[in-house]
């Protein structure tokens, strides 16, 4: 019996990654052959929770609000997951569910190297050049650095 291929879905919920998705359920991923890695990366420029108690307390609401959003999101996010994997399921495609605190580009490439997948399947977000110069794109740089194959899909 041969061991199932490791397609790694880079997914971000933006259009672009919406379409990555479906592009690799409708055209790549067989059914009872393939294992599907999903991965999101929630960039966070802040710690979770951080209090200063020498703030006033409209400062402190506004930190627990923040907290609050960041659960909501990652539990949003989640949910998503789980529904994709039970999609995944009903065509006999075993899912494993990544959603991981960092920089997009560093968890993409971690989490392809530590479930040695076999291809990495990602969105072009479509950064204008400005914002492509400042941030780098994350497409590009896994392209650049991946040890296996990436598909870019625009």
């Amino acid at each position: 019996l041969s061991e199932r291929r490791k397609v790694l879905i880079a997914y971000d919920s933006s259009s672009s990654g919406d379409y990555a998705l479906q592009w690799a359920f409708d055209g790549l991923i067989q059914d009872g052959n393939d294992h599907v890695v999903l991965v999101t990366a929630v960039e966070q420029s802040q710690p979770l929770i951080r209090f200063n108690f020498n703030k006033g307390e409209d400062e402190i609401r506004t930190e627990i609000q923040k907290v609050s959003l960041l659960s909501v999101r990652y539990e949003a996010i989640q949910a998503v997951h789980e529904t994709l994997a039970s999609l995944f399921r009903k065509r006999d495609i075993s899912c494993q569910s990544f959603i991981l605190e960092g920089d997009a580009r560093d968890v993409i490439l971690e989490v392809a190297d530590k479930t040695r997948a076999d291809c990495i399947v990602m969105g072009a977000r479509g950064l204008n050049a400005v914002h492509r110069a400042v941030l780098g794109s994350a497409s590009l740089f896994i392209t650049q650095e991946a040890q296996v194959p990436v598909v870019v899909v625009k």
